[in-house]
């Protein structure tokens, strides 16, 4: 064995002579001065080598040698708010691969030694950052309770609540808007050490977003607005590039859009891109070409995959696809293939890039969610149900989050075409009750789709003489809600059900209106269903019925009679 550690320590000793060692010969550092059980050299070498590796942008390689070289054995750390920057830059590493998992136990590990300091030496700007960072992280693969938990102790250092009663965020959402709207600046920080506060501050707001919008929507919309009015009182033109960005994209799927509002979103969005281009702000025009198409979605389908694909293009070419950011693109190019009816391409982008084994148990969701989704209209049950467990194994189990919402959705759409429709309808309120306690009621799309199947749900009841007069009430004003108040192209499908489940010229109105506003920018689906309606109203034209058949032909859709018989089109 003595022979053996000096040979390892020879050729460690010759290569480290090298004026210019090859990444490959650092790594090999680190192999023979462990076989040399020298663990301090050992250490050394592999944060070198992961460096290095970082700089080739092969993150998780970077993230293991970090990893490895910071569990040798070399004794308490003599700095120990450097060696947590060390395990910071680990779960940077682990993030940017999207391991959230190993991510997480990263940030852990430096928030741990910070915690290890007295408190008066404990600074308080790297626990907030390390919080949210261990939050985003844990809510990214599914780990709800502890990213609620490193939220909640982020938002107590600075005097806030992580719950609060549907009045009181109703309450501070308010208020917080009124102070934006007014779009004062704020008092300027008056020392550098505030500064550097407020600056961390920003940067929570902004990460405790990412890590609430998928799960708690109230939370999210508060935390953004803080963002956004504290980032005023600083010089972060990234945090203001980013809010620009997103306060325009997000919207279309919050809420209805007029054609002005839609024009001033993409005005907002060239605000942020020449941000973006002034001050040279990493992955920014990425961001606001993502944003952009997200906007497209509610009106023109082709720019909008064409934004999305230029941002996917863009990530890929910087090696950050696999960020949080590149994530998120890869996200909205998801729901621009689903919002614009692109059912080919979509399934065909799923399966390229479905990743079993990812700890991304958001992307997940949304992926099984989208194909479910899909192969509803279809009728495809036996081709749907391991998508459907798929998702009900990725989806957190905690109730009233916004992941439930959408599992709930799309087995409803299973129960409709699986016969179980009067079910569906029983279940309606007390789905919209646990949806409105975080704010999920208030994500038009969230509920637009919801009312859009218990609308097919009421339609089909209605067809076979199954609906009660009460349900049909309820139905009526599902639909009149859905078409005044449905994002994207779903208020189509308030008019179509409006000329279902009425009489007499109001149904016939509403057939008219839902025919010649289907007519444009809408979906395969919803146009095929507006036309469906006509067709067994007796009150489409030849040129309608035989769009109906060519629809369906092309699209596979499939009608849904009251006991599930899925008829192909």
């Amino acid at each position: 064995a003595g022979p053996r550690r000096a040979l390892h320590r020879a050729l460690a000793a010759a290569i480290e002579a090298s004026p210019s060692p090859t990444p490959r010969e650092v790594e090999a550092l680190v192999r023979h001065w462990g076989h040399a059980q020298d663990a301090t050299q050992s250490r050394r070498s592999a944060l070198r080598a992961g460096a290095l590796a970082a700089q080739r942008l092969s993150f998780v390689h970077a993230a293991q040698l970090f990893e490895f070289g910071l569990t040798q054995d070399v004794g308490a750390p003599a700095e120990v708010l450097a060696e947590a920057a060390l395990w910071e830059r680990t779960g940077d590493l682990y993030g940017y691969g999207s391991k959230f998992g190993a991510a997480a136990k990263a940030y852990g590990r430096a928030l741990a030694l910070v915690d290890s300091l007295a408190a008066e030496l404990r600074p308080k700007s790297t626990v907030l950052r390390l919080l949210a960072r261990v939050a985003l992280r844990h809510t990214g693969r599914g780990a709800l309770e502890e990213g609620a938990a490193a939220l909640a102790r982020g938002l107590a250092l600075l005097g806030l609540p992580l719950e609060r009663s549907r009045a009181a965020r109703l309450g501070t959402l308010a208020v917080l808007e009124v102070k934006r709207r007014l779009r004062s600046p704020g008092r300027a920080p008056a020392s550098s050490e505030e500064r550097q506060w407020l600056a961390e501050q920003v940067r929570f707001f902004d990460v405790a977003t990412q890590a609430a919008q998928p799960f708690w929507p109230y939370v999210a919309a508060e935390t953004a607005l803080r963002c956004e009015l504290l980032s005023r009182q600083l010089d972060d033109f990234r945090t203001l590039q980013r809010s620009l960005a997103f306060s325009a994209g997000v919207p279309v799927i919050i809420r209805q859009m007029t054609p002005q509002q839609l024009e001033a979103a993409q005005r907002t969005l060239d605000r942020a891109d020449a941000l973006a281009v002034e001050h040279a702000i990493p992955m920014g025009r990425e961001i606001v070409l993502m944003n952009r198409g997200l906007a497209w979605s509610a009106a023109s389908p082709s720019r909008a995959r064409d934004c999305m694909e230029a941002a996917l293009a863009g990530f890929a070419r910087q090696g950050m696809l696999e960020t949080y950011e590149g994530k998120i693109a890869r996200a909205y190019y998801v729901l621009v293939l689903l919002f614009t009816g692109a059912s080919s391409a979509l399934e065909a982008w799923i399966d390229a890039n479905w990743q079993e084994d990812t700890d991304n148990s958001v992307e997940r969701q949304l992926f099984a969610w989208a194909r479910v989704w899909v192969l509803a209209r279809r009728g495809e049950l036996d081709a749907l149900r391991p998508w459907l467990r798929r998702l009900e194994a990725a989806t957190p189990s905690d109730r009233g989050t916004r992941a439930q919402f959408a599992l709930r959705r799309v087995q409803g759409r299973v129960a409709l075409i699986e016969g179980r429709a009067a079910q569906l309808l029983e279940s309606a309120a007390p789905a919209e009750a646990e949806a409105q306690l975080n704010g999920v009621w208030d994500v038009g799309a969230d509920r637009s789709d919801w009312t859009a199947i218990l609308l097919d749900a009421a339609i089909v009841q209605a067809r076979a003489g199954r609906l009660t007069p009460t349900q049909r009430k309820q139905a009526v004003g599902w639909a009149r809600w859905l078409s005044a108040r449905g994002v994207l192209d779903f208020p189509v499908l308030g008019l179509r059900a409006l000329a279902e489940l009425t009489q007499g010229a109001a149904a016939e109105r509403a057939l008219r209106e839902a025919l010649r506003r289907s007519n444009t920018n809408t979906t395969p689906y919803h146009r095929w269903s507006c036309l469906g309606t006509a067709r067994r109203l007796e009150q489409a034209s030849v040129a309608e019925r035989e769009e109906y058949e060519r629809i369906g032909a092309a699209e596979r859709f499939v009608e849904v009679d009251a006991d599930g018989l899925a008829t192909r089109a």
